[in-house]
């Protein structure tokens, strides 16, 4: 193939656009082509602070990608997965087949949002990486990236979705992780992009924004950011506490439901943050919020357009685009490359995801030119 490919190049019969083209798909095949590690598979380990859609997804749409670049062999993925649990572990442990990666059940750490599990997972997770017996660290959200960014151990580390690094000190700064071991992936400005394309379009006066208050609850639901963008934007914001990170999910979820009742009783629009209760009660939410004629969007996404909250970006385009980069920067590691060495900032692009049925229900009119832009267009 290459022998005629350049026979006819070089009779000028292949176009010089062509040619390019071809010498970029080489270069891309070969720069993540599957690899083995000394003639062995590479050891992967994930860690996450506790059960959130977001870490779901994104695991979802790495594997996707690794399957794609032959990493792991073709097969279907499973639209369930365990409640609480490390997303798709168990599929990766029992159904994946990989040439060049090894899943094992033990190598599977969540915290379960529980602080003493948390210093439990720690310590253990810890002790395996400084013994080498863990190849690649995946460490998925900030309680992973607090506890596993630092220089107790050296294994080569990965840190995704991390929430408002820079009130947590785990990173030296947006561009050097401060170790030689250690890379993130950031879109520092991701939730705030979000809020003000939903305030471009429907002008909201008030906001209801419901969170946990601790210092990482504050964090997730981005608090200190909604409350500057406020200022600048002009519009008020009411606050409500709610119980999220617990093992007791129907005290969590009871808690969620009244804080979005009183929240839409007092403000003309409602803003769905990172909260797991809310994810869990969306479906009861989006109608609470359509009987009170309460303008609603959420950072969660498509899903959460498509159960009726009027206004989400597009989760089809940004878990894909997040999942898509997070593996490349796996297989770059894997490859030889430092993760220090390896770009952290990266922009993930917006797409609108509307509930038109939802804007009809609170007397929203969706003007012609979003519906032009939308990607996703939801009618029930």
């Amino acid at each position: 193939m290459y022998r005629t490919f350049f026979f006819n190049a070089c009779r000028g019969l292949i176009p010089v656009a062509m040619l390019l083209a071809f010498f970029c798909s080489q270069s891309l095949a070969n720069d993540t082509a599957p690899t083995l590690n000394n003639g062995k598979k590479w050891r992967i380990s994930y860690y996450q602070g506790g059960p959130i859609p977001f870490y779901t997804n994104i695991q979802k749409e790495i594997i996707l990608e690794l399957i794609q670049l032959g990493w792991i062999e073709k097969s279907p993925l499973p639209e369930e997965i365990v409640p609480g649990k490390v997303p798709y572990w168990r599929w990766l442990c029992t159904k994946a087949v990989s040439d060049y990666l090894e899943f094992l059940p033990e190598n599977g750490y969540s915290a379960s949002w529980n602080p003493k599990k948390r210093e439990q997972v720690r310590s253990a997770l810890l002790k395996k990486l400084q013994n080498g017996k863990i190849d690649l660290m995946i460490a998925m959200g900030t309680w992973a990236g607090e506890d596993l960014v630092n220089d107790l151990h050296s294994t080569p580390t990965l840190l995704f979705s991390a929430s408002n690094f820079q009130d947590t000190g785990i990173l030296k700064s947006l561009n050097d992780s401060g170790y030689d071991h250690v890379s993130a992936m950031l879109d520092p400005t991701l939730f705030e992009r979000q809020l003000r394309m939903y305030h471009r379009l429907t002008r909201f006066h008030s906001l209801g924004v419901a969170y946990e208050a601790t210092e990482e609850g504050l964090r997730y639901s981005s608090i200190p950011m909604i409350e500057e963008v406020s200022q600048e934007m002009g519009f008020t914001v009411n606050r409500c506490e709610v119980l999220d990170t617990t093992e007791d999910r129907e005290k969590s979820r009871a808690s969620c439901l009244s804080c979005y009742r009183e929240l839409a009783e007092h403000s003309d629009a409602v803003l769905i943050t990172s909260l797991l209760c809310a994810d869990e009660e969306i479906d009861t939410l989006a109608r609470l919020f359509k009987e009170k004629k309460t303008l609603s969007y959420s950072v969660f996404g498509s899903e959460h357009a498509k159960k009726g909250i009027l206004l989400t970006s597009s989760s089809a385009v940004g878990y894909k685009e997040h999942g898509k980069r997070s593996a490349h920067k796996i297989i770059k590691v894997l490859r030889g490359t430092k993760p220090r060495d390896i770009e952290q900032v990266t922009e993930i692009p917006l797409f609108l995801s509307v509930n038109t049925a939802t804007a009809q229900a609170v007397n929203f009119t969706i003007p012609p030119a979003i519906r032009r832009i939308a990607h996703d267009l939801y009618d029930k």
